[in-house]
């Protein structure tokens, strides 16, 4: 095989094996906010913005809506776009965000939401020993 060739192979299945390493490690910190979460609820019942999010993968999302105060967001779509993005919006209505009628925002793209889950973010701390 030409080395040029050889090279390129060893790239492609470099990148394969760093796709399959981000998808186990999504994977895994989904189990983790899932094993804390509880319930899907309706609705965010008081809302006045986000603290701060995070990324789990294309479709799920924590937001912070106080400093222990978190919710799994599960996305009704997969949304490629958010592991690009600094800042989100979450829409809402009458102060609250509803699942299925809210939705994850960013430049033009808008990701409804179809799952709210409360999560104890106090005991997940604890067990990662932050």
């Amino acid at each position: 095989m030409p080395r040029h060739l050889a090279f390129l192979t060893v790239l492609l299945l470099a990148g394969c094996a760093g796709k399959g390493d981000l998808a186990r490690r999504e994977a895994a910190e989904l189990a983790l906010y899932q094993q804390y979460a509880g319930a899907p609820v309706a609705r965010i019942q008081t809302f006045t913005g986000i603290d701060r999010w995070h990324r789990i993968d294309d479709r799920h999302v924590v937001i912070w809506t106080g400093v222990s105060r978190a919710w799994l967001l599960g996305l009704r779509v997969a949304c490629p776009g958010l592991a690009f993005q600094h800042r989100i919006r979450v829409s809402s209505n009458n102060g609250g965000v509803s699942s299925r009628f809210d939705a994850i925002e960013f430049g033009v793209d808008r990701c409804p939401i179809e799952t709210i889950r409360p999560v104890d973010y106090k005991a997940l701390r604890k067990q990662r020993g932050a």
